[in-house]
C-alpha cells in the first residue's frame, strides 16, 4: 500500500517537470519562423508531396513536445508548381525531409536537410527526387512451398575492393515476405543490388530457442554473396521475378561428431560449439598486398559465427543445412559464462561440400588456473567490501595465428577468493569485465607480495596461487565534448569517443558515441591516467581521423575535455 499511495505524488513530480519544460519550450519565442522551397519530381515541379520540418530532439523542451504532441512536426504540403512554405516555426534547429516512401533522392545523395531558423524566412530548401525502384519475388523452401515471415536482404552495390556496401533498412514490413512467400522492396535508388534471404541475425538465440534456421542463399541460388547476380534496377523500374530457393544448398549436408576430454577420452556435456566460415589462404599474394591480406585475415578472425549448439550427455553436436565451404570448429564451457569454466578447446578446420560430414572430435583440455583473493585499497568504510562479492573477473590472452584469442570470466566468491580456469599456456592478463558498470577497477596485481605488472606467462597447466588483486573505488568521471574543423561530418558518418587507463594493469577501456551536440560522459572509472580518443567512423570513411588527449581523474572531481577533430588533418598531424 505504501507504493500505492506514493505514487500519485510521482506522476505529480513527472507532471510539474514536463509542464516546466513544456512552459520553457513555448517561452523560447514568439512562432515566426518559415522554412520555404521547391520540390522536383524527374526535372519537373511535383505537387501533393510533403514536406515535414522535425525540431532537434536535443533540446529537451523538443523531446517534451514531441512526447505530449507525437503528430505535431511542422509540415506542408507542395502546390501545382511544387512550392511549399512551413510556417510558425520558433527559433532553433530542424531536420527538413520529404516523407514519401516510394520517391528517392536524385543522385543518391538523401533527401533530408538540417536547417536552423531563427527570425524570418529560410528560403531555398529544394529537394530533387526520383520514383524509386521495386525487387520483388518469392521465397520457397527446397520442397517449393512458400515461406512465411522470412527476411529478405537488399543490399545496395556490388562489394569490390574500396567499395563498400551500405544496408537498406531491415525494419520495415516490406523486407518480409507475406503468406505466399512474396516480398516486395519498393522505393530503391536506381543501382545494382544483390539480394538474399535465409540464415540468422543472431545465431546465438537461435540455439537458445532452438529454432530452425535454413542456411543463407543469394540470388540466382548460390552460398556466397562472391557468386551471386546482381539485380539491375533503372529509375522507378520494377523487376520481377527474383525467387530464392532455400535449403537446396544445405539439404543433406550436416555435420556432426562428439566433444571429449583429450586425456582421459570421456564425453564432454553441455559445451557450447560454434563454426564460423573462415577464408582459404591465397595461392599467391602481393608483395605489395601484404598489409591488406592481413587486415582481412584479421576481419575473418573476428566474424560471427555461422552457428552454435550444445553437446548433449554423450557430448554428441550436430548442425544441419551447412553451405559448402571452409569452416573453423571451436567449443566453450557454458559455464565460463558464470564461474570458473573449466576447459579450452583445440579447434578444428574442416572442409563442407555435398557429402555429410561425421565422426568430427573436438578435444578439450583443462590447461591451466589463477587462483587468489581480491581487496580494496584503503577499505577504510565498512560498507566498501560487502560489494566485492560478485566482481567480475576477466583473463584475456592475445590471439596468434596458430591460436584463437581468448577470454575467461569468473565471479569472486563471497569470501573474497577467485579461480579461473580452463587457460591456455602463454601470456595472461588480469582485469575486470568491462562495460561491467562495477563499483570497482583494478588498481594493481601481486603475487606473493611482488607486483604483476605485465600478465602472467603460464606453462602448460601450471596451477597459478597466491594472486592478490587491489581494487578501488570506481567513482570517477570523464565528460566532454568534441567539436569537428575543416569540413562537416559526412551524412553517414559519426563520432566515438574511447578512453584507455594508461596505467599498467588497469582495465578500463570503455567507448561510447557522443550526441547530437558532441558531448560524451563516461563513469564509474577508477583513478588515475587516461588516453581519450575521438575518431570519426561511417561506411564511407577512408583514412583515419582522431585525435588524442591525456588526462587525469580523481575521485569526486569530474574531468573536463575538448577534443578537435581536423577533418582535412594528415594521421601523421594528429
Amino acid at each position: 500500500m505504501r507504493n500505492i499511495s506514493r505514487s500519485p505524488i510521482l506522476l505529480g513530480l513527472a507532471f510539474a517537470c514536463v509542464l516546466t519544460l513544456a512552459a520553457t519550450c513555448s517561452a523560447q519565442g514568439p512562432e515566426s519562423g518559415s522554412i520555404a522551397g521547391k520540390v522536383l519530381l524527374d526535372g519537373k515541379p511535383a505537387p501533393g508531396v510533403i514536406v515535414v520540418a522535425t525540431p532537434d530532439s536535443s533540446n529537451p523542451a523538443r523531446m517534451v513536445e514531441r512526447m505530449l504532441k507525437p503528430s505535431s512536426a511542422p509540415k506542408a504540403t507542395t502546390d501545382s508548381e511544387g512550392r511549399y512554405r512551413i510556417e510558425g516555426l520558433r527559433a532553433g534547429k530542424y531536420d527538413v525531409a520529404v516523407s514519401s516512401r516510394v520517391l528517392v533522392s536524385a543522385g543518391g545523395s538523401g533527401h533530408e536537410n538540417e536547417v536552423t531558423v531563427s527570425d524570418g524566412a529560410v528560403e531555398g530548401i529544394d529537394f530533387s527526387l526520383l520514383r524509386g525502384g521495386v525487387i520483388t519475388g518469392k521465397i520457397t523452401d527446397s520442397e517449393g512451398r512458400p515461406v512465411i515471415n522470412e527476411r529478405v536482404s537488399v543490399k545496395n552495390g556490388v562489394v569490390t575492393e574500396g567499395n563498400p556496401a551500405f544496408y537498406t533498412s531491415m525494419g520495415n514490413r516490406m523486407y518480409y515476405t507475406d503468406d505466399r512467400g512474396v516480398y516486395r522492396v519498393f522505393g530503391l535508388q536506381p543501382g545494382k543490388y544483390v539480394v538474399s534471404a535465409g540464415g540468422s541475425p543472431d545465431p546465438f538465440s537461435d540455439m537458445l530457442l532452438k529454432r530452425r534456421v535454413n542456411a543463407r542463399t543469394y540470388y540466382p541460388g548460390v552460398p556466397d554473396e562472391a557468386r551471386a547476380r546482381a539485380v539491375e534496377l533503372a529509375e522507378g523500374a520494377e523487376v520481377t521475378g527474383i525467387d530464392i530457393k532455400l535449403g537446396l544448398i544445405g539439404k543433406g549436408v550436416v555435420i556432426s561428431g562428439r566433444i571429449i576430454d583429450a586425456d582421459t577420452r570421456t564425453p564432454v556435456a553441455d559445451a557450447m560449439i560454434a563454426y564460423a566460415r573462415v577464408t582459404p589462404p591465397a595461392s599467391a599474394k602481393d608483395d605489395n598486398d601484404d598489409e591488406k591480406d592481413d587486415e582481412r585475415d584479421e576481419e575473418v578472425g573476428q566474424g560471427l559465427a555461422g552457428g552454435y549448439t550444445t553437446s548433449n550427455a554423450r557430448g554428441e553436436f550436430r548442425f544441419e543445412s551447412v553451405a559448402p565451404g571452409k569452416y573453423k570448429l571451436e567449443a566453450n564451457a557454458i559455464a565460463a559464462f558464470a564461474d570458473a569454466g573449466g576447459f579450452y578447446a583445440d579447434p578444428l578446420d574442416f572442409d563442407v561440400q555435398y557429402a555429410n560430414i561425421d565422426k568430427l572430435e573436438l578435444k578439450i583440455h583443462r590447461g591451466a588456473s589463477i587462483s587468489g583473493v581480491v581487496a580494496v585499497e584503503n577499505a577504510d568504510r565498512p560498507d566498501v567490501a560487502s560489494g566485492l562479492a560478485g566482481f567480475m573477473l576477466m583473463a584475456s590472452a592475445p590471439g596468434t595465428q596458430s591460436r584463437p584469442f581468448s577470454q575467461t570470466v569468473t565471479k569472486v566468491s563471497p569470501d573474497l577468493s577467485f579461480r579461473i580456469g580452463g587457460l591456455r599456456a602463454g601470456k595472461v592478463k588480469l582485469g575486470g569485465m568491462p562495460y561491467a558498470q562495477q563499483r570497482f577497477s583494478v588498481l594493481r596485481i601481486e603475487r606473493n607480495g611482488l607486483p604483476v605488472t605485465d600478465g602472467f606467462d603460464i606453462q602448460g597447466n601450471e596451477q597459478i596461487a597466491g594472486v592478490r588483486i587491489i581494487l578501488v573505488e570506481a567513482n570517477c568521471v570523464i565528460r566532454g565534448r568534441v567539436s569537428v574543423q575543416s569540413g562537416s561530418i559526412p551524412r553517414d558518418g559519426f563520432i566515438v569517443v574511447n578512453v584507455r587507463l594508461v596505467n599498467e594493469g588497469g582495465d578500463s577501456n570503455q567507448g561510447s558515441q557522443v550526441n547530437s551536440k558532441g558531448e560524451f560522459s563516461f563513469e564509474n572509472l577508477a583513478p588515475g591516467n587516461y588516453e581519450v580518443t575521438a575518431s570519426l567512423t561511417g561506411t564511407s570513411q577512408k583514412r583515419r581521423v582522431a585525435t588524442t588527449q591525456t588526462v587525469s581523474v580523481m575521485s569526486g572531481i569530474p574531468a573536463e575535455v575538448a577534443l578537435t577533430l581536423d577533418l582535412k588533418a594528415k594521421d601523421e598531424d594528429k
